[in-house]
């Protein structure tokens, strides 16, 4: 058989063996095969990759562009540099205060004529009529999971998206329809909007402003949450797993604590991982 392309002499990275010497051999844009280093095959190209590891591409499951429809030039940009970085596949998050179906037909030939690589879009659910549209979406395109935003509570509607504030009376329809269908699983954005909108209007009559403002409102977000000498405390699901200083500037790690249960945190030492509370 001859092959459009033979990878030789390079170290072939495979999930679950590791680190392999092997020539690949590409047909059709695909991988063929993978052969034994120096065996005589037939290719149009033949690329020598003496000394480089080769990794299969990455998926990026989580991608914001195009964010509220056309122009869809982002689909061209955005996807040349994840070629570039070794990205071949990207699901990019579909919101739109519209049907949902006439912006998934939209955006899927806006993207095959653009897109350098691979994509899929995943659908949000955040009007009464895309949540009413739940069984539509599943049957008519496979949709398996649709992403909530709890966040989408505005001071201001509709927002310069077009969206209204959702509620948790509109979240509830939305795991009710998605329980009545097998498969479907929702994805929730968790974040609570009135705390850092109360947090930014006292840095604003502080006078501050700029990026250090910004940094001001959300230190004083994590210490007013952690740094209270309770035993108990609620979990945040912005703060798990993320560096914060308190405690004097202390530099700490937000762990779950999971031998505890699920509503407190534990807060470790960033440099020894020893337990400080």
């Amino acid at each position: 058989m001859r092959y459009d392309t033979l990878i030789i002499n390079g170290t072939a990275v495979i999930p679950a063996l590791g680190e392999v010497k092997a020539d690949i051999a590409l047909a059709g844009g695909r991988i063929a095969a993978l052969l034994s280093p120096g065996l005589p095959v037939e290719a149009a190209e033949v690329i020598d990759a003496a000394g480089k590891f080769i990794l299969p591409g990455a998926i990026d499951p989580h991608v914001h562009m195009a964010r509220t429809g056309a122009p869809y030039d982002e689909y061209e940009t955005e996807t040349r540099s994840a070629a570039i970085g070794g990205v071949t596949t990207y699901f990019n998050f579909l919101r739109r205060p519209r049907p949902l179906d006439e912006s998934f037909r939209e955006e899927v030939a806006a993207g095959e004529e653009r897109a350098f690589v691979d994509f899929a879009l995943h659908f949000g659910a955040l009007t009464e009529q895309q949540v009413a549209d739940l069984p539509y979406y599943v049957e008519q395109f496979g949709t398996t999971s649709f992403k909530y935003h709890l966040n989408y509570r505005f001071k201001k509607e509709p927002n310069h998206e077009g969206f209204r504030s959702t509620d948790d009376g509109l979240f509830y329809d939305l795991l009710c329809q998605a329980a009545r269908l097998p498969g479907v699983t929702v994805s929730v954005h968790c974040e609570t909007g009135e705390i850092p909108w109360r947090l930014e209007e006292r840095v604003r009559a502080s006078g501050a402003e700029g990026p250090a403002a910004w940094d001001a409102a959300l230190r004083g977000l994590d210490v007013a949450l952690i740094d209270r000498g309770d035993r108990e405390l609620p979990i945040r699901a912005d703060i798990v797993g993320k560096n914060i200083d308190v405690r004097d500037g202390q530099r700490v790690n937000v762990l779950l604590d999971e031998s505890d249960g699920v509503d407190q945190v534990v807060l470790t030492n960033w440099q020894e991982k020893t337990r400080i509370i």
